[in-house]
């Protein structure tokens, strides 16, 4: 007759039981961490951008990013000591970490707002040109995977920064970074 019990004078110790478990987590939780090989993960499409930007930009100059991508931007940049300003466009963006709200954005009174808010940003970076600095167009890390869902949206700033004497050039394709510059020189 065998009987189970927690008594170390009939049957396994409760100590016996808690290394047993124990051992068997450790062992799960190293899993992942030994099939690595020593070699961390390659860096997320933020953090590479962070850096880049890091590397381009001066305190003076002006990151303007659409879409949710700047939650995660900022946290990268916080962390490499970047001291220029980022905004978000829409502005609204800025408000919160990443929700995006595409058919609320493209209805009748949100297009008023939207173009507001265009004029603001196109306001923000003629003064950053004035004081010599460059400011930084960052496009939707979504754009490279469904081109055209915000685009109605990010075409708002892009028609008012026409209009107002602006271009765009790329300047990181890969990592989709652009220079806002003026068109006449």
């Amino acid at each position: 007759r065998f009987a189970w019990t927690c008594d170390p004078k009939n049957g396994l110790p409760w100590s016996a039981i808690l290394g047993a478990v124990v051992l068997l987590l450790v062992a799960c939780s190293l899993d992942p961490l030994l099939r690595m090989n020593g070699t961390p993960p390659g860096p997320s499409f933020a953090r590479a951008r962070a850096e880049r930007l890091t590397k381009l930009a001066e305190p003076a100059d002006l990151v303007v990013t659409f879409s949710y991508d700047r939650a995660y931007l900022a946290y990268y940049l916080d962390r490499s000591g970047f001291r220029a300003h980022v905004r978000s466009f829409p502005g609204s963006l800025d408000q919160h970490i990443g929700w995006v709200d595409t058919l609320a954005d493209l209805a009748p009174d949100a297009m008023a707002v939207l173009a507001q808010d265009a004029r603001e940003c196109v306001n923000t970076i003629d003064d950053v040109h004035r004081r010599g600095g460059t400011v930084w167009l960052l496009p939707d890390s979504l754009d490279s995977l469904d081109r055209g869902a915000r685009e109605p949206i990010h075409g708002v700033l892009r028609n008012a920064l026409r209009s107002s004497g602006y271009r765009v050039r790329p300047i990181d394709e890969p990592l989709l970074i652009c220079r806002v510059e003026s068109a006449t020189p």
